[in-house]
């Protein structure tokens, strides 16, 4: 349900996942005991694998749970999650190379401190890697100086994919480019998602950047998801005032010529939001239970979520209007 939350539900799949894996370990080593199958050795080495991964998994999530704002403790495991399952291109990418060494020397550093490597083996790789996003291979040993934006934005994307992970998060990729390369970045992600077969979490205020590239979106307001959805959906039948306000304060390219309205008002202090709901200030609908009731999340199509009292309402009218 997206009313549960995603840790409980993670567990939950965790918890199925080990389970089906031990007696299904369980099964084959039966069968291999009582005939020496080679296929039976096969599956019952990779279903040992997989259930190594998901107690290793479970492990995490036990290890991040957060006392006081910390981590209660360091665990080695850790490091076999960071850059090679989960990776990361921060915002202001371009401004994250160390100016004093060559963008493939950064990388291969990058790969050589989580594989061990000869440095032919990952400079090998980073020329492999430099193909995929776009970067001609002789630009490897510049320096980050010598690099337009665009292709600093790629190098760092480069290096998110150094280690093949399986979770890429974007933080502004877009973040100072011009229209035309931002547009060629978000291509080339596209198409590297494709050939990697990875989920990638994009972060951005560009609308028109979040509707071409991703399969659902979450709009968040003051620290909380206000809406979820399958993209199509989102624009189609939009169910929250503050999502609706972001897209009224976008220009359509096809539709007709409007004028742009802005969200009165500021976003809160999260220090002290707002009672009731956080965007009640600056909504339009808001009514008496917004100022003093936590709006619930409301599910009133399967995979498609709003924060807010009235999103039933909102759906049956067939969506906000723009």
């Amino acid at each position: 349900s997206l009313a549960t939350p995603l840790s409980s539900t993670y567990r939950g799949y965790l918890k199925e996942e080990i389970g089906s894996l031990q007696k299904t370990v369980h099964e084959l080593s039966s069968r291999l005991e009582s005939a020496n199958d080679p296929t039976v050795r096969d599956r019952l080495r990779e279903a040992k694998d997989r259930l190594g991964a998901a107690s290793q998994e479970g492990d995490l999530v036990d290890i991040v749970r957060r006392s006081d704002g910390r981590l209660r403790e360091y665990h080695p495991k850790l490091n076999a999650v960071r850059w090679k399952q989960i990776s990361i291109v921060f915002q202001g990418a371009m401004n994250a190379l160390n100016p004093v060494y060559t963008v493939g020397n950064q990388i291969v550093e990058a790969i050589r401190a989580h594989e061990d490597l000869t440095p032919d083996s990952a400079r090998k790789r980073v020329e492999d890697l430099y193909r995929l996003v776009g970067i001609p291979v002789d630009r490897i040993d510049n320096f980050p100086h010598e690099y337009s934006g665009g292709m600093k934005q790629r190098a760092m994307i480069a290096m998110a994919l150094a280690l093949d992970p399986k979770l890429v998060i974007m933080d502004e990729p877009t973040t100072a480019l011009d229209v035309i390369t931002a547009a060629k970045i978000m291509d080339e992600v596209l198409r590297i998602q494709k050939a990697m077969h990875m989920t990638i979490i994009i972060i951005s205020h560009d609308v028109s950047v979040v509707a071409k590239v991703a399969d659902r979106i979450a709009v968040m307001y003051a620290g909380q998801i206000v809406e979820e959805s399958q993209t199509e959906q989102v624009f189609a039948r939009t169910l929250h005032p503050y999502t609706e306000g972001l897209l009224n304060a976008f220009p359509s390219i096809s539709g007709e010529k409007r004028r742009l309205e802005a969200i009165p008002g500021s976003p809160p202090s999260l220090l002290t939001p707002p009672s009731g709901c956080r965007f009640h200030p600056r909504c339009k609908y808001a009514k008496d239970v917004c100022t003093t009731d936590p709006p619930p999340y409301v599910v009133p199509e399967p995979g498609h979520r709003a924060l807010c009292h009235f999103s039933q309402d909102f759906f049956t009218q067939g969506g906000l209007g723009r």
